[in-house]
């Protein structure tokens, strides 16, 4: 392709589409939400309508993945600080053997009841975050006992 616009992207799936003779069994094209996808959707509904499975009614389809990311970020969001506060902390303890260790009697004291260590978020793992939230909160009744030791 020489470029990633809409209607260009639109006419290479078209050929594509022709070429593996599968037009009129088209019933849907999954696609994010980038704006260039809604002009190939547009450009494909133009061009293939009337061979289209119940005549493109339904053909647009967004990832289901995608709007649940945008949704989770959208809540992340709202929760940054604290899941901020959180992140510094387990750095925080990570960044020194002392801590870690000191970290390590917190939780045997307070008998959490889960084995591992505490882990920090990547952005380029969507589900990261999740893990690292999910982790810090069963060691919460350490963080509470470090905090009183360290």
């Amino acid at each position: 392709m020489d470029s990633h616009k809409g209607k260009e992207i639109g006419k290479v799936v078209e050929d594509c589409v022709i070429d593996w003779g599968i037009e009129d069994k088209l019933s849907c094209l999954t696609v994010d939400n980038a704006s260039s996808n809604n002009v190939v959707v547009g450009y494909l509904k133009d061009n293939l309508g009337d061979k289209l499975v119940l005549d493109g009614d339904f053909f647009h389809m967004r990832r289901v993945v995608h709007v649940l990311n945008l949704v989770m970020r959208d809540g992340l969001e709202r929760a940054k600080d604290s899941i901020r506060n959180i992140r510094c902390a387990i750095i925080y303890i990570r960044n020194s053997p002392m801590r870690c260790t000191l970290f390590d009697v917190c939780a045997k004291v307070v008998k959490v009841p889960c084995k591992g260590s505490l882990c920090v978020d990547m952005c380029t793992r969507w589900n990261s975050t999740f893990l690292m939230l999910n982790t810090a909160l069963r060691f919460e009744k350490a963080f509470e006992r470090f905090k009183n030791n360290d």
